[in-house]
């Protein structure tokens, strides 16, 4: 057996502190390299989680401009097929020259035109002559209000109604005297209504007129009813008017074919009428050279501004802080542009399903 000498000894011991400062460096890089494999790992697994929820983010928002282009193209489609209801009633009139739409009661319509036009064409009358005007006009009014269940045109009415949908009623005006409403119930107050006696109403007759093609109105505040509806006039012309109105460069115009619709009407068939029911949040309002108008908005946001008033501009900051997606239409023709904001009816998902499961992963593997 050998046995270990001074030497030997101190020999070890040298040997022992010399090995000692290179293991700790060894050991102490290991160690700075795990940390920085750490720190890589978790920042980049940040940068993934943080990428994954802003394709969330857009994928969310280009469903609901995908859901929402769905419901504003059904309210588009339903619009043109409503005012395309004039153009069928206006090819009637033509085609029989408007004789059999108004029968039987051709002659109380011709009179009630004529009274009409007294009234509107008198020229500084007395209190007297104006009243006996207005009430030789009501009387020519009652007349037929008291007969118009026996129109040929209800039966034809009927019929454009049931297949454009959308529509309230629709309407003959020769001369621009309201004269036939189908249906008639609560629109009585309309008929005999002179559109160009009327000071808010005679511009755009006249322009409809004069341009020859449908003119879209509105919103507007029924006079029958109180209700906001928008109006399309379709003015036709036959080759022997019979109703002498008040624009002699166009001796050929008949009258007006005019569709009406109130906005819940409208609305009621396109499907923002069914938008709660895929979890969706609107509103909607038309573009005029007043600004912005209200026309339609869905329950959920009614219900949580009853104060508001539907035709101020507050609406849309009401609903900008739900950070809504903003769609439009645009029917030159008509002079429509419409614009609708939409978003989620519990609002706006702030993490994907996979988010607190990414956020595991990457804590257990960092």
């Amino acid at each position: 057996m050998q046995l270990c000498t001074a030497n030997t000894i101190e020999d070890l011991a040298s040997a022992t502190r010399r090995r000692t400062p290179i293991c700790s460096k060894r050991v102490g890089f290991s160690a700075a390299v795990g940390v920085l494999a750490t720190l890589v790992a978790s920042s980049y697994s940040a940068y993934r989680i943080r990428e994954s929820e802003k394709d969330f983010n857009a994928i969310q928002r280009s469903q609901v401009k995908s859901a929402g282009q769905q419901l504003l193209s059904g309210v588009q489609r339903q619009l043109e097929t409503s005012v395309s209801s004039t153009k069928a009633l206006s090819a009637l009139i033509h085609l029989d020259q408007a004789e059999k739409l108004l029968e039987p009661l051709s002659g109380l319509v011709h009179n009630l035109v004529n009274k009409s036009a007294v009234l509107s064409t008198l020229e500084d009358p007395t209190a007297e002559q104006k009243a006996l005007a207005e009430q030789e006009k009501a009387l020519a009014q009652q007349a037929v209000v008291a007969n118009s269940s026996l129109f040929e045109f209800n039966t034809v009415a009927a019929s454009l109604i049931s297949t454009y949908k959308g529509i309230s009623n629709l309407q003959l005006a020769p001369g621009g005297i309201v004269s036939a409403i189908y249906p008639l119930a609560s629109n009585e107050g309309a008929v005999g209504h002179d559109l160009f006696y009327d000071p808010n109403r005679r511009q755009a007759a006249m322009e409809t007129i004069r341009q020859g093609s449908v003119v879209f109105i509105g919103p507007v505040v029924l006079i029958q009813n109180r209700k906001r509806a928008i109006i399309a006039r379709n003015p036709t012309f036959i080759d022997r008017g019979g109703f002498v109105g008040p624009v002699g460069e166009h001796p050929s115009w008949w009258g007006f074919a005019t569709m009406l619709c109130t906005l819940d009407d409208l609305f009621e068939a396109t499907p923002l009428a069914r938008a709660e029911e895929y979890d969706m949040s609107y509103l909607l309002v038309a573009q005029t050279g007043n600004g912005k108008q209200f026309l339609s908005a869905s329950g959920s946001v009614l219900r949580g501004a009853e104060n508001i008033d539907k035709d101020d501009a507050t609406w849309l900051a009401h609903v900008d802080k739900y950070d809504p997606v903003e769609l439009s239409f645009v029917l030159p023709e008509l002079r429509v542009h419409w614009v609708m904001k939409v978003w989620p009816r519990e609002g706006w998902r702030e993490h994907s399903d996979t988010f607190l499961l990414q956020v595991l992963l990457c804590s257990f593997f960092t």
